[in-house]
């Protein structure tokens, strides 16, 4: 019997995860939009299989769209062209 997830994860591979990110008032959600492996794009029916059946089980509060606290007093995070500001402490 063939484990396919474990042979697709074996050895070293290139790993490339595209999503989205909102982070205000102290709380975060993501969204995994696209993920490639060496270079080929994972169907995102794939990636949601992989997501719901290997990280889930793992790590339950790593669910895609549920709020979480930002750590190490994070307030926001903002995307700007060419960088990403982290703003902690006071509202800024």
């Amino acid at each position: 019997k063939i484990n396919i997830v474990s042979s697709l994860f074996k050895g070293e591979h290139d790993v490339e995860a595209s999503g989205k990110i909102l982070a205000q008032n102290q709380v975060g959600t993501y969204d995994l939009l696209g993920l490639r492996l060496d270079n080929n794009e994972i169907p995102k029916p794939l990636v949601d299989l992989l997501v719901k059946h290997v990280l889930l089980p793992r790590y339950p509060a790593a669910a895609p769209n549920r709020e979480f606290a930002l750590p190490y007093g994070i307030q926001r995070i903002e995307c700007r062209p060419g960088k990403l500001l982290v703003h902690q402490g006071g509202a800024h």
